[in-house]
């Protein structure tokens, strides 16, 4: 078609959302882009799979203490220091 452009530049800001190898359930690349084509909102979906869905793996009561991840130490000579 004559109105239609497509752009075939690498758009770097995209790529840190691209994975690298697929996934451990996934036993293929066609496999695991299906699995991610479903949209999870509710306009698309009825109000019990949507809540299924987006609901968190991990869940806490309140006011139960959250230990942080422990990191492993870097070394802080590299950093630049902060400019205010």
């Amino acid at each position: 078609m004559k109105s239609v452009i497509i752009n075939e530049k690498r758009i770097k800001k995209n790529a840190k959302y691209c994975v690298d190898i697929v996934p451990y359930p996934y036993t293929s690349r066609a496999q695991y882009e299906r699995a991610m084509e479903g949209a999870i909102g509710r306009e698309w979906n009825v109000t019990s799979a949507t809540k299924k869905m987006s609901r968190p793996e991990i869940v806490s009561r309140a006011g139960v203490i959250i230990n942080p991840i422990s990191m492993k130490k870097k070394n802080k000579s590299k950093r630049a220091p902060a400019k205010f």
